[in-house]
């Protein structure tokens, strides 16, 4: 989408009577921009009559001047933004995204005319008003050409290209045929700034030289340019990788598997034919502070990978090394400054604490194979597995009934137990309890539970982030708490509420029932009840008085399924009073 709202963002005054238009500098008043309050007409029609050799539009006839347009065009391309530093200006901006264009053109072999430029503003960090350069692909739908720039090689290359190319052996002011002028740059608002351009050209260029005490893999160091997990999803399109391998730093205390942001990336990558390898320090399989919501989560995690262990992670010069891949020109590491960015979760590779760096390695740990199933075989007591798959798909009204059935059908002596002796309390945990399909599949459970005769509930769980956007179907996320708590007591009355920071709740995702004779029964699900999807799009509104919402959400009939090629498995474990 590209609004065009003149130099002065103000956008322009048309007259509708010959087609002329001027940049405003203000928003509508009653002085009309001098150049279009007497102008020569655009273009001649026969019912335009002139006044004095002018166009009546404006001159006698203000009416005729439509005030503070701005122009939209709606295209699909790929397109590269490059915020420029504080104090850099569009002049300036413009004449560095014409150097890039020359360098990033001459190294695919394009002609240039096939990537547009042009400068706009832009928002910073802290909401400050920036400057942004902007490369795009003029073919419609993107051809590849300007998106190959968030690559941070090529970035690299092109910028030191640009700067050269900046360097006009002309030495002129504003862009020449000797240096970067094109064509299309003879037509736009502002004129260039070519020794401003090679000024910022040399500024990020600058940027991008690492200091030695960061360069761990020697010379050769880049930095990465961006968060992990996009710089493999971008890899592996553009390169084709031919095996990628992550090491699982920290201990398990720390890890936090749920929220580690490459559980998409892995199947992405086991699509395009790359062999993905998880590994693990040898010693996190005994380590007590490993819990089996862990352990569970890992084992999701073996759909798409292999699983393996080491006896020590790699590091590189003190630096933890993230991962390890091959693709045709060989095989690369890449390190983070600090433990805690290698430690598996929602902070793993973002690069906030330093910059991501990568380069050619060949000292890596030997590793050992190993199944995902010993995770829970090496857990304690007689906890066992329970593979769901796709046993509880179906309506979500029939989902309860299956639930215990299924159960029954797996340790038919706990379920009679159950019956006999009854159920005095039951505890939920769930940090991620944050949708009304997950609520519907909860209170289906609990409503069909066996021995459910004045049954204690406790729900506990995480706050949602707050937000002013309602979603508007059963697998979007409440947008504040207070809703939520009153649509959970309306579906399951009486129970208490436990809501707390996610950090204060534990990983595992579990019902926990205690029964009557002293014994408890902890299933532990790995995904909770955010393991099944809804069929279609069941809407659900957001809007309604929480009552309604509780009313509407279980009589609204649709179906419910496990998502293809999960386990969805279920832990089961019972402790003796």
């Amino acid at each position: 989408m590209t609004l065009g709202s003149g130099p002065h963002g103000m956008g322009y005054a048309i007259c509708l009577d010959c087609g002329r238009a001027e940049a405003e500098k203000e928003n509508t008043s009653a002085s009309i921009p001098e150049a279009i309050k007497k102008h020569v007409p655009l273009a001649m029609s026969r019912k335009l009559v002139l006044k004095g050799g002018y166009c009546p539009g404006g001159y006698i006839k203000v009416e005729r001047v439509q005030r503070n347009v701005r122009f939209i065009h709606k295209a699909q391309t790929d397109v590269f933004e490059l915020q420029l530093p504080p104090d850099a200006n569009r002049e300036g901006g413009i004449a560095l995204a014409a150097g890039l264009r020359e360098a990033l053109a001459e190294r695919l072999g394009a002609e240039a005319r096939e990537i547009g430029i042009s400068v706009g503003r832009s928002k910073g960090q802290q909401d400050e008003n920036r400057i942004s350069a902007f490369l795009y692909d003029r073919a419609s739908g993107g051809a590849g050409l300007s998106s190959r720039l968030v690559e941070t090689e090529w970035f690299d290359h092109c910028v030191k290209q640009a700067s050269d190319r900046l360097t006009c052996p002309e030495e002129c002011m504003h862009g020449c045929p000797a240096c970067v002028l094109r064509p299309d740059l003879n037509f736009g608002e502002e004129r260039l700034d070519r020794p401003g351009g090679q000024k910022l050209a040399k500024l990020i260029d600058e940027h991008f030289e690492l200091p030695d005490p960061m360069r761990v893999f020697g010379p050769e160091t880049r930095p990465l340019g961006t968060t992990l997990d996009e710089w493999l999803d971008r890899r592996s399109r553009t390169r084709g990788l031919v095996s990628v391998t992550l090491y699982l730093h920290g201990t398990p205390a720390k890890w936090e598997i749920a929220d580690w942001p490459v559980g998409g990336l892995l199947g992405r990558l086991k699509d395009a034919g790359a062999k993905t390898t998880v590994v693990l320090d040898a010693q996190a399989l005994t380590d007590r502070g490993m819990s089996l919501a862990q352990k569970l989560d890992i084992h999701r995690l073996s759909v798409n990978t292999f699983l393996a262990l080491a006896s020590d992670l790699p590091f590189a010069n003190g630096a933890p090394v993230l991962s390890c891949i091959e693709d045709q020109e060989g095989s690369s590491a890449v390190a983070a400054p600090v433990v805690s960015e290698a430690i598996p979760g929602p902070s793993w590779g973002l690069g906030e604490q330093g910059p991501l760096v990568y380069g050619k390695t060949k000292d890596m740990p030997e590793t050992t194979a190993f199944a995902s199933e010993q995770l829970v075989t090496l857990s304690s007591g007689n906890a066992r597995m329970i593979r769901v798959g796709a046993r509880l798909d179906g309506r979500a009204t029939d989902f309860g009934r299956a639930f215990w059935e299924m159960l029954e059908a797996e340790d038919p002596l706990m379920i009679a137990s159950i019956r006999t002796h009854g159920v005095r309390d039951a505890v939920y945990t769930d940090r991620y309890l944050l949708t009304p399909l997950a609520l519907r599949l909860l209170s289906e459970v609990v409503r069909r539970m066996p021995g459910n005769r004045a049954l204690k509930l406790k729900v506990s769980t995480a706050r949602v982030r707050r937000s002013e956007h309602n979603g508007w179907a059963v697998f979007d996320t409440f947008s504040e708490d207070g809703v939520r708590h009153k649509i959970l007591q309306e579906l399951l009355p009486g129970v208490r509420i436990d809501v707390r920071h996610k950090a204060e709740l534990p990983h595992e995702r579990s019902l926990r029932l205690h029964l009557e004779d002293g014994r408890s029964t902890t299933m532990l699900l790995d995904q909770g009840f955010g393991a099944w999807r809804a069929r279609g799009t069941p809407r659900h509104n957001f809007a309604a008085e929480p009552v309604r919402q509780a009313r509407d959400l279980m009589s609204l009939d649709f179906n419910v399924a496990v998502e293809t090629g999960r386990e969805a498995p279920l832990v089961l474990e019972i402790e003796e009073a």
